[in-house]
């Protein structure tokens, strides 16, 4: 209507509209370009159902196809005809260059060093192919049971509640398996994948979908970095097949963690061919052999077999071979090469279904198979035991937060590579007031290779004697005193300075080591001080051995001096006490006291 009054209405672009934009625009075009790619396969497929045998004549010009194409805008077909000069009883042709065309002839040439490294990919990935379909025929699946775990998108949809949930989840786990997935076509990281393996199950299978995530401006993904920061705090332990210093190097610009990890890496991939060569159970053949000249050690493996798949046994071990001759299972890898950059929430994802539940099954398992070896490479099984293992013991554990302490011929090799490198003014540091508290480990226990913790303290009977109160004191003979006094030591005997500032700095590291074996760690507002992390601690009768405060991270370490302390204290100290609310609490708690302490003050000299 005319008299309708006109509103005004303001819209507001967000400042990463272009990226999101650029982002989206790649996604469309390539979901297009997969689209192409499936209506030419399933033409393919119509014109190879009806010209099932193809007929051709001697001297018959035709076109050879090129395979392996990385875009649907390259030639499909050679620029030259060829001549077919041979008829094979095999699907393959005997061809020859048309020379018909010089020019033509050339600009084949140069097209065939372009195409050539295509093709050998492609025919890789055809063997690849073959030889999955070959396993998924001769074994049973490696399957895990639903119930085991939840699966856990992460994108700028996933709500703050979900996150949370993560966090609390993340807060009592200790242990984890990472992989990543990159982009078929980009080759750019676009998934990371994280299993979780907690003390109970079900445990979680979180995937973050790089592509998708917030703008680095909202809560939520303040909430994902928190998110990271406890998966890679210090004290955690990642398992992962592959080195993930080199695949998540290119993650580090979007600013979701801090890199170094502070967590310990353990590339399983690397550590796999050593342990499985020593893992192998005797055999029927050479067991006697064995038995008769007693070679029961360690380093024992087979003789009579060779047990890897591999010739050159440098080679990597993939992880689909080290499942099937670990568990005699099949791991399904045909979804390796996919465009991992589309969203794969079932919720939100424009895939099939089926195309859906296939990528996110493979993201899933290859999780799942570094956590079903990591245990028996990490603590040194045997494979009968690992056979024999039950499944839920494999996907829980109760071990403690990693302690970086080493062992006392690598710590004192460290540090004597290191001492010529670190400057003189800090070799003269002192150990601070919390070093100078119990440290109930002896470093000659460690250099002698036995456990300290298991040797029981006897107690010490002290007997009081009765002493009188005046005892007569009888002098000692001139002659005595000159023989018991014992000669000046020569300054070739004594350690220098140097040499006293190198020995002390070996023994502050062999006692450093063993500070983190019993912790609890909890995320620090950035305004407390350690005066006030310690009052609380008092007030709340923690019995800690060293309080550890790190700026960068957030992260406050208490260590205990034995694990039991670590599960009596832990429910004392909730996730959030040292939050900003409590910050403030604290603060006022304080100033309040201190003002009447002042008022008290006043009033003493009124009194007198």
């Amino acid at each position: 209507m005319p008299t309708d009054t006109t509103s005004n209405y303001v819209f507001y672009r967000p400042s990463d509209y272009y990226n999101q934009l650029k982002k989206s625009l790649q996604l469309i075009q390539q979901y297009a370009r997969d689209q192409s790619n499936y209506s030419h396969k399933n033409n393919k497929k119509y014109y190879d159902k009806n010209r099932s045998n193809p007929h051709y004549e001697i001297n018959e010009k035709i076109l050879i196809r090129i395979h392996g194409l990385r875009s649907k805008l390259d030639p499909q077909f050679t620029l030259t005809p060829k001549i077919f000069i041979q008829k094979t009883t095999s699907n393959i042709l005997g061809v020859m260059p048309s020379h018909t065309s010089s020019s033509s002839y050339t600009s084949t040439n140069s097209n065939r060093d372009s195409s050539s490294k295509s093709q050998n990919r492609h025919r890789r990935h055809v063997r690849l192919e073959e030889q999955n379909n070959h396993y998924r025929r001769n074994y049973r699946p490696f399957t895990i049971p639903s119930s085991f775990y939840n699966i856990v998108h992460v994108h700028r949809f996933t709500s703050i509640d979900t996150i949370s949930t993560l966090i609390n989840h993340f807060e009592s786990c200790y242990r984890y398996s990472i992989d990543t997935e990159s982009d078929r076509f980009t080759n750019e990281l676009s998934l990371i994948q994280v299993h979780s393996i907690p003390q109970h199950l079900p445990s979680f299978i979180v995937l973050f979908e790089l592509n998708h995530l917030p703008s680095s401006n909202t809560l939520l993904f303040e909430k994902i970095n928190l998110l990271f920061r406890f998966l890679f705090r210090l004290g955690n332990t990642i398992f992962s097949w592959g080195s993930m210093n080199t695949e998540l190097q290119s993650v580090i610009r979007m600013n979701l963690f801090t890199w170094p990890s502070l967590a310990l890496l353990i590339n399983l991939q690397d550590a796999f061919p050593d342990w499985y060569s020593r893992a192998q159970p005797f055999c029927k053949v050479c067991c006697p052999v064995q038995l008769l000249f007693t070679v029961m050690s360690s380093n024992y493996s087979c003789t009579c077999s060779n047990a890897s798949p591999y010739v050159n046994p440098g080679e990597k071990w993939s992880l689909q071979n080290a499942i099937r001759y670990t568990a005699n299972l099949f791991l399904d890898k045909s979804t390796t090469r996919k465009n991992w950059s589309m969203m794969l929430d079932p919720n939100y994802s424009s895939l099939s279904t089926y195309e859906q539940r296939k990528r996110i099954d493979y993201a899933s398992y290859d999780c799942f198979a570094v956590t079903f070896l990591h245990q028996a490479i990490y603590d040194k099984w045997s494979l009968i035991q690992l056979r024999e293992a039950k499944l839920t013991a494999l996907f829980t554990s109760n071990a403690l937060p990693h302690s970086p302490s080493l062992s006392s011929s690598s710590s004192l090799t460290t540090v004597s590579a290191y001492e010529n490198a670190i400057p003189f003014s800090s070799l003269l540091e002192d150990i601070s007031e919390d070093e100078d508290e119990e440290i109930f480990v002896s470093s000659i226990s460690r250099i002698n290779g036995t456990n300290p913790l298991n040797n029981l303290i006897r107690p010490v009977q002290i007997e009081l004697a009765i002493v009188p109160d005046i005892v007569p004191i009888e002098p000692i003979p001139v002659h005595q005193t000159l023989a018991t006094r014992e000669p000046p030591k020569s300054r070739h005997t004594c350690r220098s300075l140097s040499s006293r500032i190198r020995r002390n700095y070996r023994r502050n590291a062999v006692k450093r080591s063993y500070r983190d074996r019993h912790c609890i760690y909890r995320l620090v507002y950035h305004r407390f001080k350690l005066h006030q992390l310690k009052h609380i601690l008092r007030q709340r009768d923690v019995r800690y051995v060293h309080l550890k405060l790190d700026k960068s991270s957030q992260v406050v370490s208490i260590g205990m001096k034995r694990s039991s302390l670590v599960d009596l204290y832990f429910a004392r100290l909730p996730s959030d006490l040292f939050n900003k609310k409590n910050y403030y609490r604290h603060h006022q708690h304080h100033q309040h006291h201190q003002h009447q302490h002042h008022q008290h003050q006043h009033r003493q000299p009124q009194h007198r």
